[in-house]
This record gives structure tokens, sequence and C-alpha cells, in this order.
């Protein structure tokens, strides 16, 4: 069985060898929401703790935004689905769909909001 802490370290050692290797300017993240599941709560609010935590003391810059704003920026709806969204996110990078877990179209979809509050910054061009 896992010691506790094991996934805390994993995810930290691979975020701070995905941020060595690729050198990102800008980190983005869901804002943290109240789950009726309180241990599933617990362990995102953990995991959140180790990215911003490896993120800040690498020096990258760290974006956050709430699941409505992010669905309302990429989609136009605060209250799309899931479906919806992935969709929108399909639409706006050119493919046919994403496979694999819910989660990849999520984080694809924070990282099309992020694009979206950096494009007039200086600091990302392209």
């Amino acid at each position: 069985s896992k010691a506790p802490g094991d996934s805390l370290t994993y995810i930290g050692k691979e975020l701070k060898g995905l941020i060595t290797s690729h050198r990102p300017d800008l980190i983005s993240l869901e804002t943290l929401f109240f789950s009726k599941n309180k241990k599933t709560a617990l362990s995102v609010a953990e995991a959140r703790g180790v990215i911003l935590f490896v993120a800040k003391s690498s020096g990258v810059r760290v974006l956050e935004f709430s699941p409505n704003n992010i669905k309302s920026v990429v989609s136009g709806d605060g209250r799309a689905s899931k479906q919806a969204l992935s969709k929108v996110v399909c639409m706006t990078l050119g493919i046919d769909k994403i496979g694999g877990y819910d989660d990849i179209s999520d984080a694809l979809a924070i990282a099309i909001r992020a694009s979206f509050e950096t494009k007039n910054s200086a600091r990302f061009s392209g």
C-alpha cells in the first residue's frame, strides 16, 4: 500500500521535471470548488497546494480561474456541460475529438482560458 504523501511527492517531482524540461511562462489552474465529497475535495486541495508550491518556487506565474469563468470565456456559457465545453475545445484547436479522460479536455479548456487572459501581455508573445 502507498504511504501517505506518495501521490503528492509524485505530483511534485513530475511537475518539477516538466517545468525544467519545458520552461513554461505560466501555469493555469481551476480554483477549488466545494465538493459534496469531502475526501475528494481534500485530495484536490492537497494536490493544488503541491502544484502551487512547485510553480511558485520555480518562478512560474500562476493564474487561477473558476469553473464557471472557464466555461463562460471558452464556450460563451458559464453553465456549459462537459460535453459542450469539450466540443468548443475541439473546434478551437481544430481537432475532431479528445481521447482519454474528461480531465484532458478540462485541462485544455483551462489552457485556452489562460491564453485569452495573456493574449495582450507583452510577456506572452505568440
